[in-house]
């Protein structure tokens, strides 16, 4: 398990292998970190950087909490609630570096989560830094996902010091890609090897990234061995409450850690995450990891759910929740799907987190769908029922007008609603992409994808150009305005909604003269089929390039129109009010389904602030 000579996914770029011991009093770890790092830049490089996560929550002065999207007033913490981590000593072959704290976003001089290390000898192009690290970390209370909480349960993530990327920026100029840590902002980092070992009480529950195995070390203690091989960062759990069960996928074994009032949940959620591991074989790609393991924290410690880490997922869920409300699913469905993206890919979530949080929440939406039927698949109430994509849908539209952002737009200067933007409006993207051009062409496309940047770090430019590729070599009505839909779909802000605004008829002896009045308000262009059903029963379908503000069709016919419909397949789901997509003779009945998208809506916001605050 621990060999790391087995046959390598990725570059191995960056690889640790730390010793810990667990102080569980004081929520503290203490002990060494070797890091080797490999150069496969053309440049000498003279000093490192490293993510400090956990300084983000070590006062109020942090550019974290300065920003004002802190949660309570966290000036009042106890001093016990404060997190914290240091480098006591960083070394190069025996010679004792200098160390400074740096702010490349915002001139923080308070602000300690980036830290700059001066190498005594610069590793030359190619060549391999060995960095020899004594460090200590201290959980806060409950923040930002790492964190303490009653009755011993410890969530160590974003913990220990971490490199950050060395690569080109876009204009080719080599550097490190290490961000301040801010709301908004995730992971990135490069793939490696973790070898990790935590002296912990031997009657304690740990999990956590990669395989772990356990031996007895006396006095109460034992030894946990992590190791995880081709993945970007590690973390885990530690608790004496927890509860561990597993079963086998394939080639994979799925650990489930759970509070004793969760055990009713159990089969939910290992049938989800075995479903999930089985659909984004088929369509995306094959999981090329040993394990999986979930978290499903009891409700002290929910504010350390509802994320993703490489081979280590977090839920949210509470006693006795509803079968016919599967959002817990749901959510593990989503964080599992960020192991092909966040992961696997390694996309950049700081710079580019629509390519992972969007990505997932198409696959979430899609497995949902698959696994438990399209109208129903998020919520089924009194007949009241709502799709994955309804809400995701409904998500987007209801971003405010004025108040969006570009998709591709870096997860720090997001001002208008985050998840809407990033997670709906690309997840819509991706959907209306796909309806366009066939699920069949989509699902090859992320395939090539996939299998073409794995382990690589793919940028936006990267995933784009190939969906150009695969729009032009598809036949679509999308291929001639591909540029330009692409272009202000992820870099603009603009919105489409097309509407039947008016249909005339007129009758000279037994021929019928039609004119039909369309709008398309918006920047946001696509071209749209137009439905027109006549009397007698005869459908005549009518292409639209849907370019223009206003569009007339005038048709002469042996009968009345019954009824006009603008994208009758529900193409184009960026639409952003398809109740005026139609005109029809006899108004049809206002389905429950509309009242059921909004209660789902609002019952997901109450169940995500409910989430954060306890």
């Amino acid at each position: 398990m621990h060999n790391a000579d087995i046959e390598p996914l990725s570059p191995r770029k960056a690889n640790y292998e730390m010793n810990l011991v667990l102080d569980e009093t004081n929520h503290q770890v203490s002990g060494t970190s070797t890091i080797t790092w490999i150069n496969d830049s053309p440049d000498p490089v003279s000093f490192v950087r490293m993510y400090m996560y956990l300084n983000a929550f070590s006062s109020s002065k942090s550019s974290y909490l300065r920003t004002g999207r802190g949660l309570g007033s966290e000036q009042e913490r106890d001093d016990a609630d404060w997190g914290w981590v240091k480098v006591i000593s960083a070394t190069q072959d025996q010679s004792l570096l200098d160390q400074q704290y740096v702010s490349p976003n915002d001139g923080n001089a308070d602000d300690k989560s980036v830290l700059e290390i001066t190498l005594e000898d610069a590793v030359q192009a190619g060549d391999t830094l060995m960095l020899m690290l004594e460090f200590a970390a201290k959980l806060p209370r409950i923040f930002g996902r790492s964190g303490f909480a009653e009755h011993g349960f410890m969530h160590w993530v974003h913990w220990y010091p971490k490199l950050g990327v060395y690569e080109q920026d876009l204009q080719g100029q080599w550097g490190w890609n290490c961000h301040q840590f801010l709301p908004q902002m995730e992971f990135y980092g490069d793939h490696g090897n973790y070898d990790v070992t935590v002296d912990a009480p031997a009657d304690w529950t740990l999990g956590g990234s990669g395989c772990m195995t356990v031996d007895a070390l006396g006095s109460g203690r034992s030894q946990y061995r992590f190791a995880a091989h081709d993945v970007i960062d590690f973390g885990w759990v530690a608790s004496p409450v927890l509860i561990s069960m597993e079963e086998k996928w394939r080639h994979v074994s799925v650990r489930l850690l759970h509070p004793q009032s969760h055990s009713g949940h159990v089969d939910r959620l290992m049938y989800a995450a075995t479903f999930g591991l089985e659909y984004m074989s088929q369509y995306v790609g094959e999981y090329p990891y040993s394990t999986l393991t979930i978290l499903d924290p009891p409700v002290y410690g929910l504010r350390s759910g509802f994320m993703e880490y490489p081979t280590y997922i977090t839920g949210g869920s509470f006693y006795a929740w509803p079968k016919q409300i599967r959002t817990i699913e749901s959510l593990i469905l989503h964080e599992f799907s960020h192991q092909y993206f966040m992961q696997i890919l390694a996309n950049n979530e700081k710079e580019e987190p629509w390519l992972d949080e969007g990505f997932a929440t198409y696959y979430e939406d899609r497995i949902m769908e698959a696994m438990i039927g399209e109208r129903s698949s998020l919520f089924d109430v009194f007949g009241y029922h709502v799709s994955n994509s309804d809400f995701t849908r409904k998500e987007y539209v209801s971003i405010a007008e004025g108040e969006t952002d570009p998709i591709a737009t870096r997860g720090w200067e997001i001002q208008g609603p985050y998840k809407a933007i990033v997670y709906s409006k690309t997840a819509t993207f991706l959907k209306t992409v796909e309806r366009y051009i066939g699920r069949v062409s989509f699902d090859q496309m992320m395939q090539t994808y996939f299998e073409r940047f794995k382990f690589t770090h793919p940028r936006g430019p990267d995933f784009l150009n190939l969906l150009r590729t695969t729009i032009a070599q598809t036949p679509n009505i999308l291929t001639p305005h591909a540029e330009k839909f692409i272009q202000e779909a992820i870099y603009g802000t603009g919105t489409c909604d097309y509407s039947v605004t008016g249909v005339e008829q007129s009758q000279k002896t037994n021929v019928f003269h039609h004119k039909i009045s369309l709008n398309g308000a918006g920047d946001l262009k696509l071209p749209v089929e137009i439905l027109v059903e006549f009397e007698d029963g005869v459908d005549q379908l009518i292409m639209w390039d849907g370019q223009d503000a206003s569009h007339q069709i005038e048709l002469t016919a042996d009968h009345r129109i019954l009824k006009v419909e603008i994208d009758p397949e529900r193409k184009n789901l960026l639409d952003l009010d398809l109740n005026n997509n139609s005109f029809a003779a006899k108004p049809g009945k206002l389905g429950r389904s509309k009242y059921a998208a909004k209660f789902a809506f609002w019952f997901q916001q109450i169940s995500n602030t409910l989430a954060v605050l306890l």
